[in-house]
């Protein structure tokens, strides 16, 4: 990524958070702002910081912190727990924004275009990550598991999942992130949230955007199910879904039997052989 993208992706959350209400109470310390402190969030993945620990202290040497003012802009750096203090209370779709405004960029530089394959359909990979668990910490969003521990007690774990959506090519490092679905429970509902569901208010949510990327999803055998293949046929896009023999038996007792036209290619000194 260039340094100029790179800047143009950092005003723009600086834009973002300068929208965001700010939450803390009269009489805190306010001399860190809340875009400060989303730009110092990005920043430590920018630099592959491994925690925020590290990131903290990487920032007490001078010509880090100037990298950081610099590259990303921020004016105070705020400590780890100062961060998350900003951070906690931020609604995470208010930054949805963000994302549309990197893929805006990626197609004034050039790169947009060079992610496309099989003859212009966009690749966008999905699948679910955890981001957040705890034995002990949890809200009203939380996710739930019922677990065993090591004394065959059964214990809950808590955590936070999103769904999480990016441009990708199979001959490129590039990745471009898309805005996640976050999956969490909300209040009312009867069923805890899940993936596919996650999935499946994405398609809608995103719909018009995904018209204009004409994309071909990539996911897990997880998605290969007949509501998630039926619903984006209906949308008249595209995917190609990872189909496990252990959870698709029908699939699988439909094709042992049936007749495939083999076609084999072999590769020698720099040229192809290709035989029927």
């Amino acid at each position: 990524m260039g340094r100029g993208i790179l800047k143009r992706l950092a005003n723009s959350l600086g834009q973002v958070a300068a929208r965001l209400p700010d939450t803390r109470r009269p009489g805190n310390d306010t001399k860190y702002e809340l875009q400060d402190a989303l730009k110092s969030a990005l920043s430590v993945f920018y630099l592959l910081h491994p925690s925020l620990l590290d990131f903290q202290r990487a920032m007490e040497k001078k010509h880090r912190r100037s990298n950081l003012e610099t590259l990303f802009g921020v004016k105070e750096i705020p400590s780890s727990n100062q961060m998350k203090t900003l951070l906690d209370d931020i609604e995470p779709g208010g930054l949805d924004c963000v994302f549309d405004e990197g893929l805006r960029i990626s197609k004034l530089e050039g790169v947009y275009s060079k992610q496309k394959v099989l003859g212009g359909l966009m690749p966008l990979a999905v699948d679910g990550t955890w981001y957040f668990s705890s034995k002990e910490i949890h809200c009203e969003h939380c996710l739930t598991q019922t677990r065993k521990n090591k004394d065959g007690e059964e214990e809950t774990l808590y955590y936070h999942d999103a769904l999480t959506v990016a441009i990708v090519h199979y001959n490129s490092s590039v990745v471009l992130p898309l805005a996640p679905e976050f999956i969490r429970n909300e209040d009312g509902m009867d069923k805890q949230d899940c993936e596919i569901n996650a999935f499946k208010r994405y398609l809608e949510r995103r719909k018009e955007q995904l018209k204009l990327l004409n994309p071909v999803f990539l996911g897990d055998d997880l998605y290969s199910c007949h509501s998630i293949c039926s619903k984006i046929d209906e949308m008249g896009m595209r995917f190609l879904f990872t189909c496990k023999d252990t959870s698709h038996r029908w699939i699988v007792e439909q094709t042992e039997g049936a007749p495939f036209e083999e076609y084999k290619r072999v590769e020698w000194d720099g040229k192809n052989h290709e035989f029927a």
